[in-house]
């Protein structure tokens, strides 16, 4: 559980490719076509049959609280802990909001072995991201860089880092003014996404389109 953009996914790629098991990877594609409750089924099925076959199985269901209500929670307890128990069948579940999960799916002793935090990295963790994609920058211009990058989770310091690289590559800057030029762009971005949560957006449709009137263009002859 954490914010997005702090490596939950990431945590489940990394497994997809290392683990060797049955991965079976859940997510909003699946759950639209069969819906929450036939999805979440089918998913432990899978893995059931896998690990009667002889090959255990990872069950990774991604953002699990867009798609539970009392009837999938339910389908969830009695999956994992019910009479016919899942041996050899893992199962992580992710989540930005814990919050919207309920008390009875994820404190009960067994259910769950452990509840990870993936929360916004710190300083140190913020340091050694930068170390490795922008080995360059050091110093005095690492630390404001650090500093600067609070609050920012893991996937903007990625991201930041990356369009550094380009604007070093494409405007031939060095590190420390990409940095700063990044930096820029990333808080415009997230000023401009903070203003249209609290304000809304500016656009406003076309009073043809707002009335619900689609004018056809004319239509272009073609040359021939």
């Amino acid at each position: 559980l954490g914010p997005p953009g702090n490596g939950k996914t990431l945590l489940g790629r990394i497994l997809m490719n290392q683990a060797k098991a049955t991965f079976v990877w859940c997510s909003a594609r699946d759950f639209w076509y069969s819906g929450g409750f036939r999805g979440l089924a089918d998913a432990f099925e899978i893995g059931r049959e896998s690990a009667a076959a002889g090959t255990p199985a990872i069950l990774f269901i991604e953002d699990v609280d867009n798609y539970l209500d009392g009837h999938t929670t339910d389908l969830m307890k009695t999956e994992m802990d019910g009479i016919a128990q899942s041996l050899g069948v893992i199962t992580i579940l992710t989540t930005n909001y814990p919050e919207y999960l309920p008390q009875a799916l994820i404190d009960r002793p067994g259910r769950f072995h452990d509840v990870l935090r993936f929360d916004l990295p710190d300083a140190p963790a913020r340091t050694q991201m930068l170390a490795k994609w922008m080995p360059d920058l050091v110093g005095a211009a690492l630390v404001d860089t650090v500093r600067l990058l609070h609050g920012y989770s893991g996937a903007h310091v990625r991201d930041f880092a990356r369009f550094a690289g380009i604007l070093q590559e494409q405007d031939g800057l060095d590190v420390v003014a990409a940095a700063k030029a990044a930096l820029a762009k990333l808080q415009e971005q997230r000023d401009l996404i903070t203003s249209v949560q609290a304000h809304g957006s500016r656009y406003r449709a076309p009073a043809h389109v707002a009335q619900g009137v689609v004018q056809s263009e004319t239509p272009v002859p073609l040359a021939v």
